[in-house]
């Protein structure tokens, strides 16, 4: 490649389930987009209020105290009937609540930051911080302190929480201070009056389990709360009358707006305008789905979209250079769908064998087995059940904050144990059935942890294997094995591919990264003006399944048969039933390779893909017009209609009034 390049136009986007990669090409070599110093980006949504959102890691930060507004694995969901409904609490009637926390209080219950929520105002002074600090060099408090920093830590860009200096000359000259305890008490009972004085209609609680610093506040008229009085006042509804605003969030809505947001972060990050960019999706993704990412990127506001399926993008990756022929095995296991390509690489050409997959398999699936493996410990340990809410005897927000907090420490053992051989499991603050806090204790090991995915392994497997023999190949004509995903990572399911073929998989390409760097090669050859690409590389643009439509019978009638070059377009004729009907009805379906015998919509290796919809259809009597339905699937996989209208004579007639409608875009 030429150190020459464009920068500024076009960017490759692995729009992942879990996390989203941004590359680009500059001076001869490919770079990330940075989100707050990384290279990754969770891709999570959480909603302060209907009007503003915030995206990746802060997201997930805000959505731990609130996971009832934030909206994660969006794009697995794409193509579905799920929609995200948020409930809101109308401005006017919030009210906010100003907590100042003594540093005893931290020590007794290290995550009590979790238990407020956006609209309470936590006002933390630096003395707090500071005795923590103190308190996190004596064995018996270590623990407790430790885990209270980083909560401290881990919110402190919230805009709810405020750093407070101490001013003791705030405080009445009698109250004197005969220790350095005194003197903290008083030094955080400063920042009590500070905030009051700011403005005396605020509400303003200490809460403190220290007599001598209630007596104190008591004399200088601040409120306060016990640890106990506030666990309780938690669960107190304040007005059953206030008014709630819904808002109702689809897939494909919450994938437009992180591509907004990625679109304007790497804007600015790259110093430059971008119009047009390569989303990669997975492979089993059906045309529906393809065509809503691509609406999505639209939406966002690029002015080109291409999209491109992921196990090819990381073919492209790794075919770039390559002279020699070599057929590759593209593993790839994402954190919400598997994918398994088999592809042929080799002078600067790159043709897709045969793909198959499962979009409902994922690393989500992993994090959920450590999940369960908490759940059983709480149950053994503390007799609370997370399995069901109604067996939690929880009330529901406690429920799903516990579900949440017990989620993200899953989610960093996982990626724990794909570097060391056992961890240990801290989650502070869970909420059992009696409504106390309680601190969850235990070590997983890398053993355990492997015996539980042993079945998720085993279906992956299950599907290379299917793979290759629907290809026509056997597991000896696998050349390479190229890993893409963040769980591919994991130490057993590397292993799991080396037993099975013999040798080791190729890991010199970051298995995070490959697939956007893929999508950026793509993106050069497409609009790139500069020939930052000497030597461009083709790929065969065929139909990756049988599409077809359901007949009379649930007959699958094939229209664009699997490896048929793309685009493609066909005719179908059809003609009204009845008199005067007014529309027709077009069920679309899918078919993978290896499934020719099956030949009704409900046989096993057939996928639903879309309802469509002509409507509009002119008065007519029973067979009078034919109906000529033209569909074509395009280069990167989306599905374009027409309609043409002729009599019997065909002859055409005026069908300017005629409209098609998909299901999954309403």
């Amino acid at each position: 490649m030429s150190t020459e390049n464009n920068i500024g136009t076009y960017l490759g986007i692995d729009l992942g389930t879990s996390n989203t990669v941004v590359s680009f090409f500059k001076s001869g070599k490919f770079e990330q987009v940075k989100f707050k110093r990384k290279n990754i980006i969770p891709s999570a949504l959480y909603y302060e209020n209907k009007d503003k959102v915030i995206f990746g890691d802060i997201a997930l930060k805000k959505g731990s105290n609130d996971p009832s507004h934030l909206i994660t694995a969006f794009k697995r969901d794409m193509g579905s009937n799920n929609k995200y409904t948020l409930s809101f609490e109308n401005d006017e009637n919030k009210t906010c609540n100003h907590y100042i926390i003594d540093t005893n209080i931290f020590i007794k219950e290290p995550g009590i930051l979790n238990s407020f929520s956006l609209d309470d105002k936590i006002h933390l002074s630096l003395t707090v911080q500071s005795e923590l600090s103190h308190r996190k060099k004596q064995k018996e408090t270590s623990v407790a302190a430790e885990i209270a920093l980083d909560s401290i830590n881990n919110i402190s860009d919230q805009e709810n929480i405020v750093f407070e200096e101490s001013n003791r000359d705030l405080l009445p000259e009698d109250l004197t201070a005969n220790s350095p305890n005194d003197d903290n008490d008083n030094r955080i009972l400063s920042v009590a009056v500070k905030v009051k004085n700011e403005d005396l209609n605020q509400q303003i609680k200490l809460i403190t389990n220290d007599n001598g610093l209630i007596l104190k506040a008591k004399a200088i008229k601040v409120d306060c709360l016990t640890l106990e009085d506030f666990r309780t006042s938690r669960n107190i509804s304040v007005d059953n009358n206030l008014q709630i605003t819904q808002l109702i969030v689809t897939p494909q809505k919450a994938s437009e707006l992180f591509l907004k947001y990625i679109k304007s972060e790497s804007e600015t990050f790259i110093k430059g305008d971008i119009n047009s960019a390569v989303i990669t999706v997975p492979a089993n993704f059906n045309q529906s789905q393809v065509e809503l990412t691509k609406k999505a990127g639209l939406n966002a506001g690029f002015k080109d979209i291409r999209i491109m399926k992921e196990p090819i993008a990381a073919g492209m990756a790794y075919a770039l250079d390559r002279e020699d022929n070599k057929k590759i095995l593209v593993y790839d296991f994402g954190g919400g769908t598997f994918d398994a390509t088999f592809l042929e690489v080799g002078s600067n050409k790159l043709s897709v064998l045969g793909v198959h997959g499962d979009s409902k398999l994922g690393g989500e699936d992993i994090t959920k087995i450590i999940e369960e493996l908490i759940y059983d410990e709480l149950e053994d340990t503390v007799e609370l059940s997370m399995f069901d809410f109604e067996e939690s005897e929880l009330d529901k927000e406690s429920f799903v904050k516990n579900k949440f907090a017990i989620k993200k420490i899953a989610e960093d053992a996982k990626l724990t144990l794909s570097e060391y051989e056992d961890t240990t499991i801290e989650i502070p603050s869970l909420i059992n059935k009696n409504n106390e806090l309680i601190n969850l204790n235990m070590e997983l090991t890398r053993a355990q942890f492997d015996d539980a995915i042993i079945d998720i392994r085993k279906r992956s497997l299950d599907i290379v294997k299917e793979l290759i023999s629907t290809s026509g190949f056997t597991a000896k004509d696998v050349d390479m094995i190229v890993m893409a995903g963040g769980s591919s990572n994991i130490p057993s399911i590397y292993s799991s591919i080396e037993d099975t073929f013999g040798f080791s998989p190729l890991i010199n390409k970051d298995t995070a990264l490959v697939i956007s760097e893929g999508a950026v090669i793509e993106a050069i050859q497409l609009w790139d003006i500069s020939n930052a690409v000497q030597e461009r590389i083709s790929y065969n643009d065929k139909a990756l399944f049988d599409f077809g439509i359901g007949m009379k019978s649930n007959k699958f009638d094939v229209l664009v048969p699997i490896h048929h070059l793309l685009p493609y377009r066909v005719e179908k004729n059809y003609t009204t039933e009845k008199n005067n009907q007014e529309s027709l009805l077009i069920r679309a379906f899918q078919r993978r390779e290896g499934y020719e015998k099956s030949i009704k919509t409900h046989d096993k290796g057939l996928e639903f893909v879309d309802e469509l919809v002509v409507y509009n259809l002119p008065p007519s009597a029973v067979g009078e017009f034919k109906i000529k339905v033209t569909f074509e699937l395009t280069k990167d996989d989306t599905l374009n209609m027409s309609v043409l209208i002729y009599d019997k004579d065909n002859n055409e007639i005026d069908s300017n009034n005629v409209k098609i409608k998909k299901a999954s875009q309403e």
